[in-house]
């Protein structure tokens, strides 16, 4: 290497699309990154990203940005694309920053989504959820969009959807766990905001909230009054909060 040129680093996006039955597009979607002091790299537009999958880009770049604080992206096309979480990182910079959609479509088509999305990361703090759906037979579904939002003493962060790949979850009787990275510290954990976006019925006993690597034991909220959770206001409610 000549001196004076600067080591060219490498930068990795891994895109999960989501298990929505439109939500793959050939593409391309354009991406960019930002970094600390509003630094920007052009990683370029990617193609054929697969429903309910996980794939990784990568770029070769002289340019140092910093810590990815924001990732960016335009649809280049009417082909709709339904993105569940997207994670970057360098390789100067091993910390992820990850930033989650929840149902939400993008497209050049406006009739099906806006083009375009500005998504940053809420922090760097771990919370691991665990769902445990009541035993009656008709309580459980793998198809109801849900999140959950977190409130504390220092704010609020919400989680992307709670989805396991290639499993079934929330069958009736059922503990699931799901694990999200990249979210803001909210501290003492106070309540929770559960938010579904599908129109079948969930009826869940439980939910426990933990933060990794804390000394704060993990926080149970339970389903006192056994309500049910859908959109359809025939079968439940869209939105719930425990505390």
């Amino acid at each position: 290497m000549l001196l004076g040129m600067a080591e060219p680093s490498m930068y990795y996006l891994d895109i999960q699309t989501s298990f929505g039955e439109h939500a793959a597009t050939t593409g391309p979607v354009h991406f960019e990154l930002e970094g600390t002091g509003n630094r920007k790299l052009n990683f370029g537009a990617v193609k054929d990203l697969k429903r309910d999958s996980l794939q990784r880009f990568s770029l070769q770049s002289a340019d140092k940005i910093g810590t990815i604080e924001c990732i960016s992206f335009k649809m280049e096309s009417d082909d709709a694309w339904m993105p569940e979480y997207i994670a970057a990182w360098s390789s100067y910079d091993h910390e992820k920053a990850y930033v989650y959609s929840r149902k939400k479509q993008y497209s050049t088509d406006p009739k099906e989504g806006p083009d375009h999305a500005k998504l940053c990361k809420e922090g760097d703090t771990s919370y691991v959820i665990t769902t445990t759906t009541a035993s009656k037979k008709w309580a459980g579904t793998d198809n109801i969009w849900a999140s959950v939002e977190i409130e504390g003493s220092k704010g609020s962060t919400e989680t992307g959807i709670m989805d396991n790949k290639y499993e079934n979850d929330r069958e009736k009787g059922e503990a699931n766990k799901f694990i999200f990275p990249g979210m803001h510290n909210v501290g003492i954990i106070k309540c929770i905001v559960v938010k579904v976006r599908g129109d079948d019925m969930w009826l869940f006993q439980k939910i426990t909230v933990e933060k990794l690597g804390s000394s704060q034991a993990p926080v149970t909220f339970r389903n006192a009054a056994r309500t049910q959770m859908s959109t359809d206001t025939n079968e439940g409610v869209s939105r719930l909060k425990l505390c």
